[in-house]
């Protein structure tokens, strides 16, 4: 997908103005989530040793977008 072509482009830096990504743990396996820079779609992958597993990728609910949003900017704090 085009969101994580410009994933692997940048990581680990701060992602260019077309997406947006950040860390999250979820049942102690650190996760990558990628987001358009509307929050309008999310993809998930999972870190492994060498390389990314993609877990989930779906467009996201109005009422999530908020969530998302948090969870992007306190990981950039």
């Amino acid at each position: 997908s085009a969101l994580i072509h410009e994933f692997l482009q940048c990581y680990p830096d701060p992602a260019p103005e077309k997406i947006v990504w950040w860390k999250t743990n979820f049942n102690k396996v650190s996760r990558i989530l990628i987001s358009t820079q509307e929050f309008s779609y999310l993809v998930v992958l999972e870190e492994r040793n060498s390389y990314f597993l993609l877990c989930t990728a779906y467009p996201t609910w109005v009422n999530k977008v908020s969530k998302l949003k948090n969870q992007y900017q306190r990981y950039w704090e």
